[in-house]
């Protein structure tokens, strides 16, 4: 499961307070400063480069067995993470319970 969710979305207590109920692998992927739509809308928002490399890495992963996929989707939060935030992207594989971001 991933979780991708704007800090300034409305909803975005419901993604942090549901992820920890999910069990692994699991990622979350906060967008900072990002409402809900942006990602999505014509023309896409800024979040949406990241948007785009988490969800194909994460499909990647889970659907062809990418072994890449969870540092593909660490080194696009970094991509996306401004400078002096503390880093808040989460990920957990289920083989080897280490944090992949």
């Amino acid at each position: 499961m991933m979780l991708l969710q704007g800090d300034v979305d409305s909803g975005y207590h419901n993604s942090r307070d549901a992820y920890s109920d999910l069990r692994a692998p699991k990622w979350f992927v906060t967008l900072h400063g990002s409402r809900h739509a942006p990602p999505f809308e014509v023309p896409r928002g800024p979040e949406g480069a990241v948007v785009e490399a988490t969800t194909i890495a994460f499909w990647d992963h889970a659907l062809r067995g990418d072994p890449t996929g969870p540092a593909r989707i660490a080194a696009a939060r970094s991509d996306h993470e401004p400078a002096g935030r503390p880093r808040r992207v989460t990920g957990r594989r289920s083989t080897c319970g280490k944090m992949a971001a």
